[in-house]
């Protein structure tokens, strides 16, 4: 991947990007003297440090801005305080279609022939829509944001998930830091760790400037990650290990001494210690799966992971869930269907779950997908398109949002056409953690009226 220009505003001139924090089986060995520390220093403590500031800062910007220093946040602030997002990253292209589907539109019925499905076998919202038949359990629960797009989409999965991670609609490539993280370096407090990806690798999305987030993998393995929690001592020497093995890979551009880069890897390496024995020491308090979340289902064991350690009030205030395959390029209605039920069981328990743990008010889920699909199917399946649907619960108001993209206008490649712009979507959920849009969104954003319900 590219490098990403850090912003060129004050806040951000004596800071590189960090990459989250991955903790995996393997590294936490290599961390332990089980392996060589020359392997780790290529694994955890290249993920955490990032690039240096004079390489980041060759191809700046100046967005998105900071306010100035000083500049008191409103009095919201206290409102919002304590607020978390959930952020279920559809993977593969979600189909907006098969999601909130136009079930009355002739046009469309026509164009998806060859994959409708009968209207008896959806669950009807209103007189023109229905959802698939696996949401039918969070119906009441759900908000559907329509056409949300960017006005010049590209139908590269890795183009467009970039864009997404990054909150690039235009796709510059010049922000480094993604915009989850730029929402977690604006959140940041005195919490160890402020954002956590769960049931992946680093994310893009997750890259901060100042704050520290983590990423952890699937709920098996983070209890045997727990298991054994490694003495600081131990963590200590093996960071030092790193920090040495990396140097000697580098020179300082000064004077070409390796001292300069030993002490500012050493210094990164320590600035994380402590965040990583904490999230060490949190996941050993964790209890057993909760049995109301549905088996065989990893976006719902996603979704446990995070209501036990948001009941354990870490910090915690940005969840990151990549989950799915939605390239449904064959099969769709079988294969679409059984990712809608999946996503409704989990979201049901994960609902009713924060509900049993009074967490109800300080939590929004929305989801996220690099781009659509076409309105017209290609066989039994359907292509890569543009806007698409998001799905939100939680803190908001149920029912439709955004403005249903036209059939009739449909743009050169086939597609509907962005009515909802990805930086007034994201507006909408750093007005919902209490961060200014104009802190974190690359361009300018007007948050979504009426859609949040606090």
């Amino acid at each position: 991947m590219k490098p990403y220009a850090r912003f060129s505003n004050e806040s951000f001139s004596n800071t590189s990007a960090k990459t989250p924090l991955t903790l995996t089986r393997r590294q936490l060995m290599q961390m332990l003297g089980i392996a060589g520390a020359g392997a780790a220093g290529t694994g955890l403590l290249a993920a955490c440090s990032g690039g240096s500031g004079s390489e980041a800062a060759s191809t700046t910007t100046a967005k998105p801005q900071q306010p100035a220093a000083g500049k008191a946040r409103t009095s919201d602030a206290l409102k919002t305080a304590g607020r978390i997002l959930v952020m279920v990253e559809l993977q593969g292209g979600n189909d907006g279609f098969a999601t909130l589907v136009p079930y009355t539109d002739s046009r469309f019925r026509k164009m998806r022939e060859r994959i409708w499905v009968d209207p008896k076998d959806l669950a009807i919202v209103d007189e023109k829509y229905a959802i698939a038949k696996g949401l039918a359990p969070i119906k009441d629960r759900l908000a559907f944001v329509e056409g949300v797009g960017v006005s010049k989409p590209d139908g590269s999965h890795f183009a467009m998930s970039d864009r997404w991670w990054h909150g690039d609609p235009d796709g510059r490539g010049d922000l480094q830091t993604g915009f989850l993280g730029r929402c977690c370096d604006a959140l940041k407090g005195d919490e160890p760790i402020t954002g956590l990806s769960l049931g992946g690798g680093s994310s893009p999305a997750m890259v901060t400037a100042r704050a520290i987030t983590a990423s952890l993998p699937q709920l098996d393995m983070v209890r045997e990650l727990a298991k054994d929690e490694p003495s600081e001592q131990r963590l200590r020497a093996a960071m030092d290990a790193m920090a040495n093995a990396k140097s000697q890979q580098k020179k300082s551009a000064s004077n070409g001494d390796s001292s300069l880069e030993r002490e500012r890897l050493t210094t990164i390496a320590r600035s994380n210690l402590g965040s990583g024995l904490e999230l060490l020491g949190t996941l050993n308090k964790l209890g057993e799966r909760p049995k109301s979340y549905p088996e065989n289902n990893s976006l719902a064991d996603s979704l446990a992971l995070s209501s036990q350690l948001l009941n354990l009030d870490v910090g915690v205030r940005v969840i990151h869930v990549p989950w799915g395959s939605f390239d449904t390029h064959t099969g769709e209605v079988g294969t679409h269907s059984d990712q809608m039920r999946q996503v409704g069981e989990a979201l049901d328990a994960f609902h009713k779950d924060l509900e049993r743990l009074g967490l109800s008010d300080r939590v929004l889920v929305a989801t996220t997908s690099e781009f659509g699909r076409r309105p017209e199917s290609n066989g039994s399946g359907t292509d890569h398109g543009a806007a698409s649907t998001m799905l939100l619960s939680g803190a908001v108001k149920p029912g439709r949002h955004g403005i249903a993209p036209s059939f009739s206008r449909l743009d050169s490649d086939g597609n509907v056409k962005s009515t909802v712009s990805m930086s007034d979507y994201y507006a909408t959920l750093a007005t919902w953690l209490g961060v200014p849009p104009e802190e974190v969104v690359a361009k300018s954003a007007t948050p979504i009226s009426g859609l949040l319900s606090v």
